[in-house]
């Protein structure tokens, strides 16, 4: 109960603080998708503007969901994407060419349930999608150059095109790239006898680089491993220093 009423409290004091544009202690920017003065990424169309470039963030999952949050580091447990693009009212016409994916999400600060429509007219040709999960992005793949109007009742958020097959005019643009970023790897599954198979490149990495075998770490802290390098750097000076008295 006492740390329901705390949760709640520190709400309630983020949300006072919000409404007259003050920081307060108890957000930093490692609290992502809520910003330091309360705000919430999935509800800022955008959240983020650099020059003509405009972004959006939105909840990643179908199981993800702003029905269930609570108090502001609920929102701390979505998972999000980021997507450049534009927020539209009522219709938007543009052009799309073959291979590309169209992200489509319609937000609504109040829920996400599947209830969003979205009437799409592909080269005259109309199609109605029904049931969409709101504040989520959908990926609508085009495989011709395509002449495309989308409608919707409510306000609705195109992203940049991604582009997932080479077109004649830009063969030497890469496909759609999935970028992994592994945090605390095992020394287990880099002493693996088939590691070379497995991942070649970190495998090739490696055969180049450092690997700290006396280094213990407790859950996925990769703030304690710049600690500890400093820390066995620190050894290796005074064992040199012990050596050198000697």
């Amino acid at each position: 109960m006492i740390k329901i009423l705390r949760i709640l409290f520190e709400s309630f004091r983020i949300n006072f603080f919000g409404l007259f544009n003050v920081k307060t202690s108890s957000l930093t920017i490692k609290e992502f998708p809520v910003d330091e003065y309360g705000g919430i990424a999935f509800f800022q169309y955008p959240f983020q503007e650099n020059g003509n470039n405009k972004y959006f963030c939105q909840i990643y999952g179908e199981n993800n969901s702003i029905d269930f949050t609570v108090a502001k580091r609920s929102y701390l447990k979505l998972t999000s994407e980021i997507i450049p693009g534009d927020i539209f009212t009522g219709l938007c016409k543009l052009n799309v060419s073959a291979g590309t994916l169209l992200p489509i999400s319609i937000p609504n600060k109040r829920t996400d349930a599947a209830e969003a429509n979205v009437t799409l007219t592909v080269n005259k040709k109309k199609y109605e999608l029904g049931k969409l999960k709101q504040n989520s992005f959908h990926y609508i793949p085009f495989y011709n150059d395509s002449n495309v109007v989308v409608e919707a009742e409510k306000n609705f958020i195109l992203g940049s095109p991604i582009r997932f097959k080479h077109s004649q005019n830009n063969k030497k643009n890469k496909k759609l790239v999935m970028s992994i970023f592994i945090d605390g790897l095992a020394s287990e599954v880099v002493n693996e006898k088939h590691f070379d198979d497995l991942m070649p490149n970190t495998a090739k990495y490696f055969s180049e680089g450092s690997i700290f075998l006396i280094v213990y770490l407790q859950l996925n802290g990769h703030y304690r491993v710049f600690l500890l390098c400093f820390q066995v750097y620190i050894q290796l000076i005074i064992r040199c220093v012990i050596h050198m008295r000697n």
